[in-house]
């Protein structure tokens, strides 16, 4: 499938996916999931959105706003946000990233455990969780 949203190049792709209602009450499902090349024209501004975000910076950069704060995402980086939250992002020209939105169990404390303790980017020279 390919998207709709502004900025994303035709060689991108995106996959929308329904759980069981077994999968939601047990389990982590993705709701959406792709690969995106994009331009300087890709941005994304939501005051909340349900599910949670899971992206890998492959190429480029990626400037997000979140929780009030303001970083660049570069390659081999790693963005974990509750979309529930405000956000922010917007793509320098050049952006390849792969992403997940993803819900279920307990994804939200799970996210909040990694975000306290490591923060909602994780840099690519410190990005292994422990």
């Amino acid at each position: 499938m390919q998207s709709v949203d502004p900025g994303i190049r035709s060689e991108s792709v995106c996959f929308p996916f329904t759980p069981s209602q077994t999968a939601r009450e047990l389990l982590f499902y993705p709701t959406w999931c792709g690969h995106y090349y994009c331009t300087a024209n890709y941005f994304m501004k939501r005051d909340s959105y349900p599910p949670l975000l899971i992206a890998y910076i492959r190429k480029g950069r990626f400037r997000v706003e979140y929780h009030g704060e303001f970083h660049v995402a570069e390659a081999g980086d790693v963005l974990l946000l509750d979309c529930i939250e405000p956000h922010y992002y917007h793509a320098e020209d050049g952006l390849e990233f792969v992403y997940m939105h993803f819900e279920g169990s307990n994804a939200r404390e799970l996210c909040r455990r990694i975000t306290d303790r490591h923060g909602w980017l994780i840099r690519r020279d410190n990005n292994m969780l422990i």
